[in-house]
């Protein structure tokens, strides 16, 4: 990790939005971000690709919500099977780059399936407990260069 700071001279962009706009000027020529950025460049016609670490990579589940006690339940459901619907998934993932929770939908072109993907084999906790790890591990590198008149 020592390495990888210096290599980046200690500096690391703020968001997301930062890394594609640094990778698309040429300013940097790698960065890290979500499948969903990376496939979205990628499928506007960018020349860019994007790989997953060979550790593993996170598959973040997203979730819809009823609350209890809504008014108007029926048509809060309906509007939830709308939205998982197939059709809609579709539109989902060709506009948002973004895989569908619906397992009868393809993956969009260029990217891995679910199953080849380098899951890790570990609970949240474990994950959770893990990035704190790597975060000070970072923060210690970056406070050390700092205090040695680098940039932080």
């Amino acid at each position: 990790m020592q390495e990888l700071a210096g290599k980046l001279d200690h500096n690391l962009l703020e968001n997301i939005a930062q890394v594609k706009e640094e990778i698309l000027d040429g300013r940097c020529s790698v960065g890290v971000t979500t499948e969903e950025t990376a496939q979205a460049l990628r499928s506007s016609g960018a020349d860019v690709d994007y790989i997953y670490p060979e550790e593993g990579t996170l598959l973040v589940l997203e979730g819809t919500a009823i609350r209890r006690g809504t008014v108007h339940e029926e048509t809060a459901k309906q509007f939830l099977e709308f939205t998982l619907s197939k059709d809609v998934q579709k539109i989902l993932m060709d506009s948002q780059s973004r895989r569908s929770v619906r397992q009868d939908v393809e993956t969009p072109k260029g990217m891995d399936a679910l199953e080849r993907l380098p899951l890790p084999d570990a609970d949240f906790e474990t994950i959770s407990m893990e990035k704190r790890k790597i975060l000070e591990l970072w923060k210690s590198i970056s406070d050390a260069e700092a205090g040695m008149g680098g940039a932080s």
